[in-house]
């Protein structure tokens, strides 16, 4: 078994840049959790309005036929009192704003701005897009103070990108504000005139204004403010438990703000969850159980250590995705391990607190050492980013929390191959030349098949550690290995630098997925592939191997389709085939000819019996034969009547003990009428005769040279396969086949 060293570590001191805003947004107060409100004017909808908020008037009339408001309504009474002063106030701070730019008008037609304080000197109008963008800064303010009335045209646009948030949009309108037809608008608006939203229009955010009527006609109003409750239970899902009503969403636009106090905190046990924005008070937490999810589809806000707590256990591990950060505060990302095995994983956090594998065996691999170095004391390759792990909880199932600011956005770790020895050729691969030990950074998984085309120096593969094999599973962009192309959160994987120079492997944020399982059986097999597992009756470990045919591969290894057979563990069974004498464990050939065989080998520390399963048979068409030979015993078995095959290997054992052969291959051809019934071909220093219609062959086979010189001479075994390995030069020669049935010849190459 491994040998482990425990380590101690120091902490790792944290370090916090804030970020810095030009103005400052006013304080709504009571008026806050409004998404439409008059301190002076009356309410009017015509058609099936939706509003989700609070909504009312201070003094007017109200009339709200046909309209849907999630949220409450508040006409005349103490909330609208308070809510009129503090709507006035909010008016005042931001007339009180120095301009940080004087811009002219019209707005939009794919106008981009960034965070500032807008003055607009005379009424405006917005047409086409106006595109906000906050630069990667999830508190990027925008006030926009406009001098005169403002309306959109139809079908206009406000749109956010880079972190900018319709809650950190604020737009100052000295008069009368319109939206168009079937317009998109985003921020809170502080009028003071009449506020018309016309049919099909959608306001992210709030309409408030200080003195003038609100006419609704068929639109939707969302406030980007939605308070989580408490007092009742923990489930996110449940509407009751948020005010004004309705549970976070990205579609609508619903943002989650969970305050300090507010217990019990939302636990999300559910998969498919959503935010606009999440904001989690100092003091507050929200915690997403192992197996489950939630998307914020802008930023997360955190203002207090561990406040998004994501659970991890035998079952699985939460998934969290999201596009920026603000705040100061911290999460706590859990990892569980099984006892005594080792897990490889990365850290999902840019900054830690504590050391997070305290009194666990760690080790992390150095490729110009090309073997696994186990931390023994403080170490700066602790916390590295994208740098894997490989972490082991001696005699029980532990779990290792990660705290700090979690990983977003583009993260890149270099790759090595600085092993040299003499000899070293681009497609020779000693040992574990060119092995770096990298990993998934974010808490979700991401999608391998994204990426890969963006590494450098760098075959499109990875490499995953399955504990439970004691072996690597493999995933290779081609296809044909038996990892999915999904990295599960925090998981660790090996690489292959392929080329004589540092490469890079980059992740980034678009190839994130919410995806649970750890590891899975490819479901987009190619079509002509055979699996073979090999596992033994000694231990529960197992290993696998794959072999597929298309007409685009080579024979010679090609990266991203072939993978290397990376070993593991002594005890376990290892299986492999063999291009160029080389040993991988994912095999892809093209349709050369009618017979291919493809050497197998298999070893061991173990003796003992084993078993070999062949799986997926049923991707080769019906006409093709599959059968296994087992060289050491002169035994040939076809798979697709008897796909396992048991025997027993000694120590150290015959490493390259079996043939795979693939008969009447004829694949693109529509006419796979089967003529000849005897096929023959050679493999190395043998020579096969193949029974194509499953009938038992007896007779004579004679071996000449070119020119018609008899060489060999013997007679067949009754079996459907037959090999014959003559005493002869390397060279081409003829084979003749004499049976009852008939005469068969074919010219054959043979090696020494």
């Amino acid at each position: 078994m491994k040998s482990k060293f425990l380590f101690i570590i120091t902490a790792v001191t944290l370090l916090y840049f804030p970020k810095v805003n030009f103005g400052q947004a006013p304080d709504l107060g009571a008026a806050s959790g409004f998404a439409l409100f008059t301190a002076v004017g009356a309410i009017t909808n015509t058609g099936a309005t939706y509003v989700t908020g609070d909504i009312g008037t201070n003094a007017g009339a109200f009339d709200f036929t046909g309209g849907t408001v999630v949220g409450q309504i508040h006409v005349v009474d103490g909330t609208s009192a308070l809510a009129a002063t503090d709507v006035g106030l909010a008016y005042s701070s931001l007339s009180g704003l120095s301009c940080g730019s004087t811009i002219g008008t019209p707005l939009g037609s794919g106008q981009v701005l960034t965070p500032n304080v807008y003055c607009l000197v005379a009424a405006s109008t917005l047409t086409g897009n106006l595109t906000l963008n906050g630069q990667g800064d999830c508190n990027a303010l925008f006030i926009f103070k406009i001098n005169g009335a403002f309306s959109t045209g139809t079908n206009s646009n406000v749109l956010l990108i880079n972190g900018a948030q319709a809650k950190n949009v604020y737009w100052q309108i000295n008069g009368e504000f319109g939206l168009g037809d079937g317009s998109v608008f985003r921020g809170t608006v502080v009028a003071n005139g009449i506020i018309n939203l016309n049919t099909g229009a959608t306001l992210y955010g709030r309409a408030l204004t200080i003195a003038g009527a609100i006419n609704l006609y068929a639109i939707t109003a969302t406030i980007t403010r939605n308070l989580w409750k408490g007092g009742g239970n923990a489930d996110w899902n449940t509407a009751s438990n948020w005010i004004p009503g309705a549970v976070p969403s990205c579609i609508l636009a619903i943002n989650a703000e969970i305050p300090n106090g507010a217990t019990p905190y939302p636990v999300i046990s559910s998969t498919g969850n959503y935010a606009d924005n999440l904001t989690i008070q100092n003091g507050a937490t929200l915690t997403i159980n192992s197996g489950m999810d939630l998307t914020v589809c802008g930023c997360t806000e955190m203002n207090g250590s561990d406040a998004l707590i994501l659970k991890s256990d035998n079952i699985g591990t939460a998934s969290f995705i999201d596009n920026g950060f603000a705040g100061t505060g911290t999460a706590k990302v859990e990892r569980y391990l099984s006892q005594d095995a080792w897990h490889y994983t990365c850290f999902p956090v840019t900054t830690t607190q504590t050391n997070p594998l305290q009194g666990l065996y760690v080790m992390y691999y150095s490729e110009p050492a090309h073997h696994f170095h186990y931390i023994i004391s403080l170490d700066s390759t602790l916390g590295q980013t994208m740098l894997g792990y490989g972490i082991w909880s001696d005699g029980i199932n532990s779990t290792v929390n990660f705290s700090g600011s979690l990983n977003t956005g583009d993260q890149s770790i270099a790759v090595s191959r600085t092993w040299n020895p003499a000899g070293w050729s681009p497609d020779y691969i000693p040992g574990y030349d060119g092995w770096n030990l990298v990993g998934n950074p974010y808490p979700s998984a991401v999608d391998l098949s994204l990426l890969t085309g963006s590494w450098t120096s760098v075959e499109a593969t990875a490499w995953f550690w399955n504990p439970a094999g004691g072996n690597y599973k493999v995933y290779p962009t081609g296809g044909g290995g038996d990892h999915s192309k999904y990295c599960p959160p925090e998981q660790g994987f090996f690489v292959h630098n392929n080329t004589g120079s540092d490469g890079t492997v980059v992740m980034n944020n678009d190839a994130r997925v919410h995806y649970g399982e750890d590891f899975l059986k490819v479901s987009d097999d190619p079509a002509n592939l055979l699996r073979i597992i090999a596992s033994g009756t000694i231990n529960s470990y197992n290993d696998e191997l794959s072999v597929y045919f298309n007409d685009c591969r080579k024979q010679d290894y090609e990266p991203g389709y072939d993978a290397w057979k990376y070993s593991g563990l002594a005890e376990a069974p290892q299986i492999y085939t063999l291009v160029n004498n080389k040993k991988v464990s994912v095999n892809a050939l093209p349709f050369s000819q009618k017979n291919i065989t493809v050497p197998m080998g298999f070893s061991t520390s173990i003796p003992g019996n084993y078993t070999l399963v062949a799986t997926n048979l049923g991707s080769f068409d019906e006409t093709i034969k599959i059968s296994l030979e087992d060289l050491k015993l002169s035994t040939t078995q076809d798979l697709k009547l008897y796909p396992s095959y048991t025997f027993t290997s000694d120590t150290p054992g015959n490493a390259n003990r079996f043939v795979l052969h693939f008969n009447n291959i004829s694949f693109g051809i529509e006419d796979k009428k089967i003529d000849n019934p005897v096929q023959i071909y050679s493999f190395s220093s043998s020579v096969y005769i193949k029974s194509t219609n499953g009938t038992v062959l007896s007779g004579d086979v004679f071996i000449s040279d070119m020119i018609g010189r008899e060489l060999y001479r013997g007679h067949l075994v009754s079996n459907t396969l037959n090999r014959i390995t003559p005493i002869i030069d390397e060279g081409y020669y003829v084979v003749k086949v004499v049976t009852n049935d008939g005469v068969y010849s074919g010219k054959i190459y043979l090696e020494n």
